[in-house]
């Protein structure tokens, strides 16, 4: 199945889009801290913008099985500039739930204890 990341702009100006990074595992393979990495080689390349209130979805896909029966959760990091180039970064963490059929996923936010530091924003 392809995976693609799609975000929103929740401010009231453009965003510029710098990097970003994501990935799919299952819970048992989730550690504590995110692992995001430190090769910038491994992370996409932004570059574009993203108006206010607009839903972008990256041109970056991944291919990943979902022939799985044990909970998983996709996590990344978005780092962007606001319209006055002052550096943002977002990291967020989503469970990753198939319908009975198994044919579509929802993503809700995974919030429970053990996993808040995947959500820090600066």
């Amino acid at each position: 199945m392809l995976i693609r990341l799609e975000c929103t702009n929740h401010g009231r100006t453009p965003a510029k889009l710098i990097r970003f990074w994501w990935d799919v595992r299952p819970f048992q393979a989730l550690p504590k801290i995110p692992p995001y990495p430190t090769d910038k080689k491994e992370w996409f390349d932004g570059g574009m913008y993203v108006a206010p209130d607009k839903l972008f979805t990256t041109r970056a896909q991944r291919v990943y099985s979902m022939e799985w029966t044990d909970r998983h959760a996709a996590f990344g990091r978005i780092d962007y500039e606001d319209v006055f180039g002052k550096p943002h970064s977002y990291g967020f963490i989503l469970r990753v739930v198939k319908n009975k059929a198994g044919t579509d996923f929802s993503h809700p936010p995974l919030r429970e204890d053990g996993y808040e530091k995947y959500w820090d924003e600066s």
